[in-house]
């Protein structure tokens, strides 16, 4: 396994940009039928491990149903290397039960499993703070280096997660 090769990194990148050109392409083209509702974010079946796009596929953020994004909200790339998609949703195919089910981010999580917590968080001590109450929507992807000193700086005994 040579990843940090400098061969690799090129053909990472230019995997990612090519991706993610033809992906904004599709959510413009989307967009212009007046009937869309949304862009749905998709795992592909060859989706390798659990992670942040479990979330963004699986909650309902916008009462259009788990996993679909009004025009501009879309989380699609959400990291390198994505074999993640999207796909459209009609107007007609959002339920009453998708807009009674809207949810946040925060609490989308909470409701998981410690594991899928884990698997979206990155961390056990960052599982530790959102239990707590400590960790803010924009906390979510911020790596455990960087949230560390700043949740030491709000008073949070980090030895206590």
């Amino acid at each position: 396994n040579n990843e940090g090769a400098p061969y690799h990194q090129i053909k990472r990148v230019m995997r990612t940009e090519i991706n993610r050109a033809h992906g904004m392409a599709f959510q413009n083209s989307a967009f212009e039928d007046e009937f869309v509702a949304g862009t749905k974010f998709k795992l592909s079946p060859n989706h390798p491990k659990r992670d942040i796009c479990d979330m963004h596929a699986k909650a309902n953020l916008y009462g259009l149903g788990e996993g679909v994004y009004p025009q501009g909200k879309s989380p699609w790339p959400a990291h390198p290397n994505t074999l993640s998609y999207e796909q459209v949703v009609f107007v007609d195919e959002v339920s009453e039960k998708d807009r009674a089910g809207q949810t946040n981010h925060l609490d989308w999580l909470k409701d998981q499993s410690k594991d899928l917590q884990k698997a979206v968080l990155g961390h056990d001590k960052k599982v530790s703070a959102l239990r707590q109450n400590h960790l803010t929507k924009g906390m979510i992807a911020t790596p455990w280096k960087h949230l560390e000193p700043a949740l030491k700086r709000k008073g949070i005994d980090i030895a206590s997660l």
